[in-house]
């Protein structure tokens, strides 16, 4: 059985259960975020490469996890995804289940695991409990959703109703100028943050808050530059500076 954590979070949450011996055998870890960028080629630099474009840092071992995820996935017979509902998640799923053997036997267990260590239980019972609420994954189905997107291969994938869904890199632009003209821009991460909410309804989730800093960056400037040139172009509200600009 191989056990994909879609989650940081999750791969230490098993790591630690195996350490205290629950019957897990080989854990490995997905930390790509492929809501973003070029996805025709996988490596581990390449998507490095991708993810910087939008000021999106990976965490360390990013290379080593990724081997071991394309090694061990096309092998494994049985697999477990440990996975919260997020839209990188859910991509990274599909992916999984394209990797896999047409043969394999692919469930999911859709928890946090911020539940798994608020659960007192020791954690032998923990285990046994999540994985009797595992669900099936059609791993058909899935598969020809990866292969979809890898055809379409957009700079930017959301989840619509529970599908990955590819976009114009524009998408959130309306949503963005609005929050914009309402509470401004100051540059802060905490700002971004602000922002990547107000979109993740439409965006199935929270996406990286780095790619909204990128995004607003450039509707600023375009705006000056437009404002400077008395031109009208882009679609939505027309961008208002930061408070702090």
């Amino acid at each position: 059985m191989l056990e994909i954590c879609l989650d940081a979070n999750w791969y230490a949450a098993l790591r630690s259960a195996q350490a205290e011996r629950c019957p897990l055998d080989n854990i490995v870890a997905f930390e790509d975020c492929l809501t973003f960028g070029d996805i025709s080629d996988l490596s581990a630099c390449a998507r490095m490469a991708q993810l910087g474009r939008w000021g999106i840092s990976v965490n360390e071992g990013f290379h080593n996890h990724q081997q071991q995820f394309y090694e061990h996935v096309p092998q494994e017979s049985s697999i477990r995804i440990w996975t919260g509902n997020l839209p990188h998640q859910i991509l990274a799923m599909s992916l999984a289940c394209a990797l896999a053997r047409t043969d394999a036997t692919v469930m999911r267990i859709r928890n946090t695991a911020e539940q798994w260590l608020l659960d007192n239980r020791r954690p032998l019972d923990r285990l046994d409990e999540f994985i009797r609420d595992a669900q099936p994954v059609d791993r058909a189905a899935q598969a020809a959703i990866w292969k979809r997107l890898v055809r379409e291969n957009s700079d930017l994938r959301i989840v619509s109703g529970g599908i990955p869904q590819s976009v114009e890199i524009d998408v959130f632009d309306s949503v963005i100028s609005r929050e914009l003209a309402q509470g401004g821009w100051d540059g802060s991460a905490q700002r971004a943050y602000e922002i990547a909410g107000a979109c993740a309804n439409q965006a199935g989730g929270m996406l990286a808050p780095e790619f909204f800093s990128w995004r607003i960056r450039h509707l600023l400037d375009r705006a000056r530059d437009e404002g400077a040139t008395g031109s009208k172009g882009g679609k939505g509200t027309p961008v208002t500076p930061s408070h702090g600009q």
